[in-house]
């Protein structure tokens, strides 16, 4: 049975398939219209807008593409209590801006930021999952979606949709709304890397200003256009002058082609490059530098700049050491934070990439991407951990939130980037579905915290203070450096003001860095002093730089501060040797002039007593007294050198007796005598005795005759000069006092210095300056002490030796037995040898006056020959031969058994050279020139 009215069953089917064609239909061109969004967001993004800018254009084209009466973007706030309106269509008039929304789940935007998907609501009148809030129930809202904005580990905000009018919303709906709040999410996270990689670039210029090292920047070609503080301060260089290839000044021109040419290859050949070659200091010195240099690439490997530091192994070099400072591996992160969408079909394995992942993967042309060739792009040590976070994902209790950090190797060019991924994945009926999700190259970000982790190692390391303060001068890092110079450790010092270090008359130092640091004028290193923990002030050396945030604000600034008072302790102590020095070599000058002088003086008497004898003049007993006294002079002046010098080697030894210090100022004003009466002066005694003191006569004698003649020399004529000598307490003291130009203080700090003599206006020095200081030595030898006082220039002077008394009935005197008188074998043999000849004729005319046989030789060889021909009773040899020394002539006699007196006869007196004469074999050694008495002395031994 049938109706008319009944339609065909084909019929229906046939309409039922054209409406269906027709919704695909649909579904289709808004499927195009939402990934058209989609590809245009990410061009935005890509092309480098601002998330703001993002978030405007993204409210636009939702509600325009889903046919929304109304959408917006919800900011978390700070409190996390309320969501602001930032961005928003469709609402009324000044909400956008001021709208609030409270977080928590009463609301549809609270909800679902604790929800793991997007929410969907068909029907706000009926849901039970929310209420309102009042913002959509005054707009009339009916129906929408909503979903969460990330950004990197937090919630940013919430994205939503709405309609005025009852609509269901669809999985497609969702997942473009879900695909437009990632792209946002992935701007939000790139801004942010691009701001830590500007401060992180700023960092690096201060940072690379503050390290010891030499550093520099390159173009691709090698062309230098960038060189750090430390490189103009030890070449003294300008920028100017170092412009490009203005580095070959700087290094030894021997070495410069060589260097030049192996750097241009490996600049040419794209290769890290590393050297050690010279540089020039500014002071001229050249010291060795290890130099090193990397290129710095862009994301398509190519090379834009080299980045190269110069570090000071002069040290190593000299000591022969291997050791290398660690090659600065810094390098500056690129402006680029590059985003990339995916969408993973589960149940298929279908993968869906735009470029940025093609190109990431090195994936070639015609390929399709799949699941294995995503896998095999992981680094092996990341794809455990990758498959693990998908598989976390895949569990509706995760909410099906995806996120990772992996590294992939491209498969062409083997460059490897590090990538983080975040997604969404979708559920049916519970099972996993769809992943959507974008993927952002965080290499740069990477490379930033690796150089960061650098940075931070070098001022951990450095053996310099390196510290930074913000405006307000409060400390906001210190390096272990700063704890080894000032003391105080980084728990004591961060927070705290810098002035802890700085002391109270240095504060406006301060003051003024600060001044010049808000105006951003760097401080160059300069020298101060600063307080330690233990309240040391120590010298330091200080460069400051100020530190800028991304926007280009002064924030604070750098410190770097090195401990200079072991150099200025040096630098000091060289200085004060320099000047001793100059003083010590002025008065060498001085002292060679008047020994000269001193020298010429008796010379002059002897060549004209010469002359007199030469030519017959005057009686020959009068020229004999000058010449005596002449020779006398000279021999008082190298018996003074000589006792200096044994007095500063401690090698003078006493003959210590009882002594009657009274008999010893007479013998002392006896030889003076003849001085005094030359100038008719008078010189006055006051000896209250007895005045016993132990001592050695002769030294003691030579004490008060320095004195004396000392008096008479500064003393002007028919002047007195007073001598006085008591026992007082336990002491004899006796003082000479004079009437002649005086001293100023200067001149009695100095008096006794060697070599130091009071210039009397409008006469000349006479004698050497050594006669006062080696009689303060040989005062104090005695146990005594001696002191000049004087009341100033034209006032006289007095010179005071206090000396050990001794008791009157100690050591009772014995007087010296008389001298036997002399006698000398008659017709005594000798073998006189000397190289001079008028040493030679007049010793041997005097050896013949006292009646010996002499036979004489010039030389080594031939005084030799006669001693071994002759056998002489006595050789008398001196040791400064032409051909071989007096030593070598005692040595080799004396090991042919030689049994006769040899004598050495030398200009050398010291300890030493009578020792030395002792071991090659003489039985005595006299010095130059020798007395006649002390040669007959010796022979008529011999002879005897």
């Amino acid at each position: 049975m049938s109706s008319e009215s009944t339609q065909p069953q084909g019929e229906i089917e046939v309409s039922d398939a054209a409406a269906e064609i027709e919704r695909l239909k649909r579904r289709i061109a808004s499927r195009e219209r939402q990934h058209s969004v989609v590809a245009k967001m990410g061009e935005l993004a890509l092309s480098g807008a601002e998330p703001e800018f993002l978030i405007e254009r993204a409210v636009s084209e939702v509600a325009r593409v889903l046919d929304a009466d109304l959408c917006k973007v919800l900011r978390c706030e700070p409190d996390g209590k309320s969501l602001l309106m930032i961005a928003g269509v469709g609402w009324n008039e000044g909400l956008v801006g001021s709208a609030r929304v409270p977080a928590d789940r009463g609301s549809q935007a609270g909800y679902t930021l604790e929800s793991r998907t997007p929410v969907i609501v068909e029907c706000l009148e009926e849901e039970v999952r929310f209420q309102g809030p009042d913002l959509l129930i005054d707009h009339g809202v009916v129906s929408g979606i909503s979903c969460v904005i990330e950004s990197g580990e937090s919630h940013f905000g919430v994205l939503g949709v709405h309609t005025r009018r009852y609509r269901r919303f669809t999985s497609d709906d969702a997942n473009f709304l879900v695909s437009v709040a990632n792209m946002l999410s992935a701007a939000l996270q790139a801004r942010t890397a691009r701001e830590t990689i500007f401060n992180r670039e700023q960092q690096f210029r201060t940072m690379a200003n503050s390290i010891p090292q030499l550093a520099w920047m390159a173009d691709q070609t090698g062309y230098i256009f960038w060189y750090n503080d430390r490189w103009y301060e030890y070449t003294g260089t300008t920028p100017e002058e170092m412009k490009g290839w203005g580095w070959r000044s700087v290094h030894r021109q021997d070495l410069v082609d060589e260097i030049t040419l192996k750097f241009k290859s490996h600049i040419e050949a794209g290769e890290e490059w590393e050297d050690t070659f010279p540089l020039r200091s500014a002071s001229g010195e050249f010291r060795w530098f290890l130099s090193r240099a990397k290129p710095i690439r862009d994301e398509k490997g190519r090379i834009v700049r080299w980045f190269g530091t110069n570090t000071d192994v002069n040290e190593q070099l000299e000591y022969e050491q291997a050791l290398r400072e660690s090659e600065e591996k810094l390098r500056i992160a690129l402006e680029s934070n590059r985003c990339g969408y995916f969408e993973y079909e589960i149940a298929t394995g279908d993968l869906e990439w735009d470029q940025l992942l093609f190109d990431i993967w090195g994936v070639r042309d015609g390929e399709l991407p799949t699941l294995e060739l995503f896998y095999d792009g992981l680094h092996p040590d990341d794809r455990e951990e990758t498959r693990e976070a998908i598989g976390r994902s895949f569990d509706p209790e995760s909410g099906g939130r995806y996120h990772t950090i992996y590294r992939v190797a491209n498969r062409i060019n083997g460059e490897m980037r590090w990538i983080e991924a975040s997604g969404q994945v979708f559920f049916d009926s519970g099972e996993p579905v769809k992943m959507i999700g974008m993927v952002t190259d965080i290499t740069e970000k990477k490379l930033a915290e690796k150089a960061k982790d650098l940075l931070s190692s070098i001022v951990e390391s450095s053996n310099d203070a390196i510290v930074s303060k913000d405006l307000e001068s409060r400390i906001v890092s210190w390096n272990k450096g700063a704890e080894k110079i000032f003391g105080y450790t980084a728990e004591e010092a961060v927070g705290r003001r810098i002035t802890l270090i700085i002391p109270d008359d240095r504060l406006e130092e301060e003051e003024e860095i600060l001044r010049n640091l808000k105006a951003g004028r760097k401080i160059e290193h300069f020298e101060t002093v600063r307080r330690t923990k233990d309240g040391r002030l120590i010298d330091i050396s200080v460069t400051i730089s100020p530190v800028r945030d991304s926007q280009g604000r002064i924030t604070g600034a750098s410190k770097v501060a090195r401990d200079i008072t072991e150099k200025k302790r040096l630098e000091e102590t060289l200085q004060r040797a320099v000047a001793e020095l100059k003083e010590a070599d002025a008065k060498k000058n001085e002292f060679l002039a008047i020994l000269g002088h001193e020298l010429r003086n008796p010379l002059s008497a002897l060549r004209g007593s010469v002359d007199i004898i030469d030519r017959g003049f005057g009686r020959p007993e009068d020229v004999a007294k000058i010449m005596q006294s002449s020779i006398e002079t000279m021999s008082k002046l190298l018996d003074d050198l000589l006792d200096l010098s044994r007095v500063s080697q401690n090698r003078i030894v006493l003959d210590p007796k009882r002594v009657d210090l009274e008999e010893v100022l007479q013998a002392a004003a006896a030889a003076a005598r003849s001085r005094y009466e030359d100038k008719r002066q008078n010189v006055l005694t006051a000896i209250a005795g007895p005045l016993i003191v132990r001592g050695d006569s002769t030294r003691l004698e030579q004490i008060f005759s320095n004195l004396l003649s000392n008096a008479c020399r500064y003393t002007g004529e028919e002047k007195d000069i007073v001598v006085r000598a008591l026992a007082k307490d336990g002491e004899v003291v006796v003082s000479v006092r004079d009437e002649g130009i005086g001293m100023d203080k200067a001149a009695l700090e100095k008096i006794f210095d060697p070599f130091y003599q009071v210039k009397p206006d409008g006469h000349a020095v006479t004698g050497l300056g050594i006669g006062l200081a080696l009689t303060k030595n040989l005062v104090e030898l005695h146990g005594g002490r001696i002191e000049a006082f004087s009341d100033g220039p034209g006032k006289g002077s007095k010179f005071e030796v206090s000396l050990p008394a001794l008791p009157a009935g100690e050591e009772a005197f014995v007087e010296p037995a008389a001298e036997p008188e002399i006698e000398i074998p008659p017709g005594m043999n000798v073998v006189l040898v000397e190289d001079n000849a008028e040493i030679l004729t007049t010793s041997a005319m005097l050896l013949e006056g006292l009646g010996c046989k002499v036979a004489t030789a010039a030389t080594a060889a031939e005084g030799l020959r006669l001693i071994r021909e002759l056998k002489p009773d006595a050789a008398l040899v001196d040791l400064g031969l032409p051909d071989r020394s007096g030593y070598e002539i005692a040595e080799t006699l004396r090991s042919e058994d030689y049994p006769n007196l040899l004598v050495a006869v030398s200009g050398y007196s010291h300890e030493e050279a009578r020792d030395r004469s002792k071991e090659a074999g003489f039985d005595f050694h006299l010095a130059k020139p020798a007395r006649t008495s002390e040669i007959a002395k010796i022979l008529a031994a011999a002879g005897g």
